[in-house]
């Protein structure tokens, strides 16, 4: 299981178990009773706000979604 796979990467590399995952490149993680749930929620406002369009509103045209700022 995951201890003897920690037990083998650390026998080859250094490692440090850094406790149960909440976010890992751009992905959200929640922990439930069901399981795990995954958003990247949080990396589009962070881009969304990087580029100026955090304001901006959804549209749809001819099946995309497009955005447009007022």
């Amino acid at each position: 299981g995951i201890e003897e796979t920690k037990k083998m990467l650390q026998s080859h590399f250094v490692t440090k178990d850094l406790g149960p995952i909440n976010y890992f490149h751009g992905i959200e993680v929640q922990h439930t009773v069901e399981g795990l749930v995954l958003s990247q929620y949080k990396y589009v406002l962070d881009m969304l706000r990087d580029v100026g369009m955090l304001g901006c509103k959804p549209t749809c045209a001819h099946g995309c979604v497009l955005a447009y700022c007022r």
